[in-house]
């Protein structure tokens, strides 16, 4: 088990891979009301697609674009657009 440096995780935001991680949880699994606002989360705390943040915006004021973290919420958003149903 990793324990170094644990006691600095717990005070910091989901990064934006995280966030769209939940999205493609709850467009897969959960409701659409569900995906549906934490999509809008994603909006409102990361910044307008396309151009999302790394971190939280109340959180971080970094503003470096990472794709391949950007791309998990585009993830997200299939499995909430392409439920199947």
């Amino acid at each position: 088990m990793y324990t170094s440096y644990g006691e600095h995780f717990q005070n910091r935001p989901a990064i934006l891979w995280g966030a769209g991680a939940i999205l493609a949880f709850y467009g897969r699994w959960g409701t659409p009301d569900q995906a549906w606002r934490t999509y809008a989360y994603i909006r409102e705390a990361y910044g307008p697609p396309p151009r999302l943040m790394l971190w939280p915006s109340w959180f971080s004021r970094d503003e470096n674009f990472y794709p391949r973290f950007a791309a998990h919420v585009l993830w997200g958003l299939a499995n909430y657009l392409f439920r199947g149903e």
